[in-house]
């Protein structure tokens, strides 16, 4: 399995940098565009599958950007078609945006998601929001152990939210999760039999159905070797400030954690140094 850890890793830096090459001078460009950036740049690294596995939205990409009141980044999930990249939303300004990417290894069904916000306007209640939504998604993926269950983590989490940031799960469905809100997912593969098929679309049902959730009833136990996402939205508990978006990706391999992040060069191509 830590092969597998590995490919994980690998997987999820290439896809740091697809969004670092596909963001360079994205200012201005409409959710499309950059949508197609993506995928142009996805398609040219053959390790990978030419789209990603959370489909729909298509391709397995999602770009929104939102001015204020922030209406399209408050989704309750990206599957519906209006939350769809589309040519109104323009990145950059004083517009909040969403960028997410699912690809997938070829060789071992491994995926590297990665998903962040993005702003480079200058409000600094935004800014310190953006920042303290981060900060509380990396603290709580810390806290995660080798045996400890996910029910555990996702109390625990859902507590340091609230008192620590003030901060709340903002608009979330997951139509796989019987319950609907959750902290993230397993990476089926890491810790059990592979999930390799025969064609794409065998591997991409393969991680849709066999993820477990990190929800308040899950009694699954983290093992000494293996991976799972963290992926919350969170908000201000008045919901005034946008709903933000991170995506890390916690590996266990012989018991040793990382939190795989890798969003720094992102940052720094958009102009969001205050995020380093």
């Amino acid at each position: 399995m830590t092969d597998f850890i590995s490919s994980l890793k690998k997987t999820r830096k290439t896809a740091s940098d697809i969004l670092v090459a596909a963001l360079s001078h994205s200012d201005g460009k409409t959710e499309k565009e950059i949508r197609d950036t993506i995928l142009e740049t996805v398609a040219a690294h053959d390790e990978l599958f030419p789209r990603g596995w959370y489909d729909p939205p298509p391709g397995g990409v999602a770009v929104l950007s939102s001015s204020s009141p922030y209406r399209r980044l408050q989704f309750d999930t990206l599957r519906e078609e209006d939350y769809w990249p589309g040519s109104d939303g323009v990145i950059g300004g004083e517009n909040v945006s969403l960028v997410y990417i699912s690809p997938v290894d070829r060789k071992t069904g491994m995926f590297g998601d990665i998903g962040l916000t993005l702003y480079t306007g200058s409000d600094p209640a935004i800014r310190e929001h953006i920042r303290s939504c981060r900060d509380l998604l990396i603290q709580a993926a810390e806290t995660a152990r080798a045996g400890m269950k996910f029910s555990d983590l996702y109390r625990s989490s859902i507590e340091s939210f609230q008192n620590q940031g003030g901060k709340v799960i903002g608009w979330m469905t997951t139509y796989h999760d019987p319950l609907k809100v959750n902290l993230g997912h397993t990476v089926p593969g890491s810790y059990s039999e592979p999930v390799l098929a025969e064609t794409f679309e065998e591997t991409k049902e393969a991680i849709r159905s066999r993820r477990i959730y990190i929800n308040e009833v899950e009694s699954f136990e983290i093992p000494e070797t293996c991976a799972f996402t963290m992926e919350v939205r969170l908000t201000d508990a008045e919901k005034r400030l946008p709903n933000t978006f991170f995506h890390v990706i916690v590996s266990f391999s012989s018991g040793r954690k990382e939190i795989l992040t890798d969003f720094d060069d992102i940052f720094r191509t958009v102009g969001m140094e205050y995020m380093i």
